[in-house]
């Protein structure tokens, strides 16, 4: 009888699968030679690459399936398509379709959750020090006075970030940064699990926010999802954090609302 294969996408356990099927998907593109792929029997998962059986048959027919794949349009042959930027030919019919072929986007996106979760911190930490002045109006002189103030924010908003997630799946920056956060079934996050997510990230990811510290468990935790295409808190909960193509608009957008937060809190720092 055939082995069944397993196989890594976005977090969520995809299976099971016959091996023809397996190099079918990764002919398409659907799945990497980096891929994380497992069978009965196997005690951890393995890259698609490094499984014996196999790798010569997945190098073969990505191989063919390069090879199969026609060179760009020289410039002058660009006329005797059609010129419609939003409409693209069905792959089953070969008739026009009316909606933009979307391009695919990788789901291992270390930068792009660290931005999402500084835009995050960062609009909830102003928020936060503005309605503090107003009921506590205390200046804070001494450096010690604000990486105290920065480590009560980020336990704060480990607070509330689960609110927003459980609520509506994601937060202003992830909605910016098109993430969004749901069980590896694809059903909604509770508060209770979203809590213990973010206590999680918070603990080990984010250091408790303590200087030198935050860099060290940020940098391992990025390394690790670059490495194993989750983060520890995701694999242990199972969630899954699906991404989705950012255009420049919403780039600009968090640029620019970043921006004014910290002009802002720089004009506050000197009253």
């Amino acid at each position: 009888m055939e082995h069944e294969w397993w196989y890594a996408d976005a977090g969520q356990r995809v299976g099971p699968v016959q091996l023809p099927e397996l190099l079918q998907r990764l002919a398409s593109d659907q799945i990497r030679l980096e891929t994380l792929v497992w069978q009965p029997g196997w005690k951890d998962w393995r890259k698609l690459m490094d499984v014996e059986e196999i790798r010569t048959q997945v190098l073969e027919v990505s191989r063919e399936q390069r090879h199969r794949n026609p060179p760009p349009f020289p410039p002058n042959a660009a006329q005797a398509l059609d010129s419609s930027p939003n409409r693209s030919s069905s792959p089953i019919t070969g008739t026009p379709s009316s909606e933009p072929a979307e391009p695919s986007v990788s789901q291992v996106r270390p930068w792009t959750r660290f931005w999402a979760r500084l835009f995050d911190i960062s609009v909830f930490g102003f928020i936060f020090g503005v309605v503090s002045v107003l009921l506590l109006p205390l200046r804070m002189s001494e450096r010690w006075q604000e990486l105290l103030f920065g480590m009560l924010v980020l336990f704060v908003w480990t607070f509330v970030e689960p609110v927003l997630l459980s609520s509506f799946g994601t937060t202003p920056g992830k909605w910016l940064l098109r993430i969004r956060l749901t069980t590896t079934d694809g059903q909604d996050l509770s508060y209770a699990r979203a809590l213990s997510r973010s206590l999680k990230v918070w603990w080990r990811g984010m250091g408790i926010g303590f200087p030198f510290v935050a860099l060290f468990t940020m940098s391992l935790a990025a390394g690790r999802l670059r490495k194993n295409g989750i983060t520890s808190w995701d694999k242990e909960g199972a969630f899954s954090v699906k991404h989705e193509r950012v255009g420049w608009l919403r780039a600009i957008g968090m640029a620019l609302v970043m921006l004014v937060f910290f002009v802002l809190q720089a004009i506050g720092n000197r009253l």
